[in-house]
């Protein structure tokens, strides 16, 4: 009887793990703050947003034309900051920076 018991016991752990295996795993967001050196229009806002916002990962895309800045959320599990900043070199030609990364939990406010 004793080892019936114990036989359950490690049969439920091993279906525990084997389930958690299975269980979607949570997102490393993220957001992405970078610099955009060149002047830049209302089009290429448009541009940026819609070109980067698209990038599998990215949930969100901020562009300030007065501050120069640019805030990506995203998920890091997905995309790297550095392939963001590609993106957005592709989608406005202009020169682009990142300033830092910080934990989306932390502050997706921006400056």
């Amino acid at each position: 009887m004793k080892r019936s018991k114990t036989f359950h016991l490690i049969g439920f752990g091993a279906l525990a793990l084997f389930l958690a295996a299975f269980q979607p795993q949570p997102h490393d967001k993220k957001v992405g703050f970078y610099t955009i050196e060149s002047p830049f229009c209302s089009g290429c806002v448009s541009g940026i947003q819609s070109t980067v916002g698209e990038i599998e990962g990215v949930e969100a895309v901020k562009v300030d034309v007065e501050k120069h800045t640019i805030i990506v959320t995203f998920d890091a599990a997905t995309i790297t900051p550095e392939a963001l900043a590609d993106a957005i070199v592709e989608a406005s030609t202009f020169k682009v920076s990142l300033k830092e990364v910080k934990d989306a939990e932390s502050d997706a406010s921006g400056r």
